[in-house]
């Protein structure tokens, strides 16, 4: 008698794990008939389309709610990015690392993707806690800076750890991509408009230098600084300058900001023309320096020949170099840039300017082989009987480098009466 209970009770106790063992062992039956493998790379195809049932599935079967792919992210990672709330939900229930995945969290994924019911559930299962290091990029952030308002708005009335550095950085980042209802957003929230904030969360600086003249406006009509620092440019209008935006220049400008020698080395690194000759106009030295610089040095460094007549035309000395930066004649024919060459020598640069080594710039052509820009500084009167420090001239180079064709001319130059030489 005791016997027959003793092998009833183990009936009971095996029977449910019996039963999942069955079901179990049916599921892979069951994906194979959908043509599903049971494979780590097929359940994150089935969680990135988005099929809960399959994804469901695959947990029965015994996969793991922390597969990665081979760039390590994670199944929970994939279903929040694509915004598949009940998919992120089922990983949570089958205990999925909320944290897991790389550097980058699923709820920055769902985040920066703008999906906000996705994040919700995340918010709710603790994901802010894989946000340790909130100074850097963090899921507000990068709902703000991809103009995801709702999602902006999730983080800041549903959860209490949002620090300031966040909404100074989110607001910097709406600014910089032209998201004004996130701006507007964070400034209920609490967040000034006129902050004084750190150079690089510079939000007028970062939206003037993307062009989005609009939102300049927004900030400097509610007090904020049209001359605070910004990384690189110096000011706002320095971002604007070197973004190539006119309009938002012209309004910088308008409301006070100070026409400096780092906007104008900006605009003509970056080929800006009518910008550099709005600056030009609003009294900024033609042949300051700065950043090692002047502006000419700048636009032939930059290889921005559209920027030469007009600096040439407002009085750019053509002649100086700055520190160890060669004269301008000098680094155009280094650089092969034969239009700036012609341009320079047009504009009345000295055609026998020596550099730190005594060459001149026929030598430099000489040396590189130039044949076109070697034709115009001969053209131009270049003395051909010019020698360096050791006693070489052009043609000796040519001859040494294997130039012939620059070589024939040289010799050729050479030869001919001084006052043909120019001819």
């Amino acid at each position: 008698m005791v016997f027959r209970w003793f092998f009833a009770l183990l009936a009971l106790i095996f029977l449910p794990l019996t039963a999942s063992g069955q079901e179990d062992a049916s599921i892979r039956p069951r994906l194979e008939a959908l043509r599903i493998p049971f494979s780590e790379e097929a359940f994150l195809e089935e969680i990135r389309k988005g099929n809960t049932e399959t994804v469901s599935l695959f947990l029965k079967g015994g996969m793991s709610p922390n597969v990665q792919d081979p760039n390590g992210r994670s199944a929970l990672v994939w279903a929040a990015g694509n915004g598949h709330a009940a998919i992120v939900k089922l990983l949570l229930q089958n205990k999925a690392d909320l944290c897991g995945g790389g550097s980058q969290s699923a709820l920055l994924w769902a985040a920066a993707n703008g999906r906000r019911e996705a994040a919700a559930a995340l918010l709710g299962a603790g994901a802010r806690e894989c946000e340790q290091d909130k100074t850097r990029m963090t899921s507000v952030v990068a709902a703000a800076q991809n103009g995801y308002v709702e999602t902006v708005e999730l983080f800041l009335e549903e959860t209490a750890d949002v620090t300031e550095g966040e909404k100074i950085s989110a607001l910097e980042r709406a600014a910089a991509n032209g998201h004004l209802d996130v701006i507007h957003l964070l400034i209920h929230h609490g967040v000034a408009p006129d902050a004084k904030t750190p150079p690089e969360f510079n939000p007028v600086g970062s939206a003037a230098f993307r062009g989005h003249t609009e939102i300049v406006k927004f900030f400097l009509d509610r007090g904020a600084d049209p001359n605070g620092p910004v990384p690189v440019y110096g000011t706002p209008l320095g971002a604007a300058a070197g973004g190539g935006h006119l309009p938002a220049a012209q309004l910088l400008l308008e409301r006070g900001a100070a026409p400096t020698a780092t906007a104008l080395r900006s605009a003509v690194q970056g080929g800006h023309l009518e910008i550099a000759r709005l600056l030009l106009d609003k009294g900024v030295d033609v042949n300051v320096v700065d950043a090692d610089k002047t502006p000419l040095i700048a636009a032939i460094a930059g290889r921005k020949t559209n920027l030469l007549p007009l600096l040439i035309e407002r009085g750019a000395d053509l002649n100086a170099g700055v520190g160890f930066v060669e004269p301008p004649l000098l680094l155009a024919t280094q650089s092969g840039e034969t239009e700036m060459v012609r341009l320079l020598l047009k504009g009345g640069a000295n055609r026998d300017v020596r550099g730190k080594d005594g060459r001149t710039a026929l030598m430099w052509a000489a040396i590189s082989g130039h044949l076109e820009i070697t034709q115009a500084l001969l053209q131009g009167g270049a003395d051909v009987q010019a020698k360096d420090q050791m006693g070489r001239t052009a043609r000796v180079y040519a001859k040494e480098r294997g130039f012939t064709e620059v070589a024939r001319r040289l010799t050729e130059a050479e030869k001919k009466p001084a006052g043909e030489k120019k001819k």
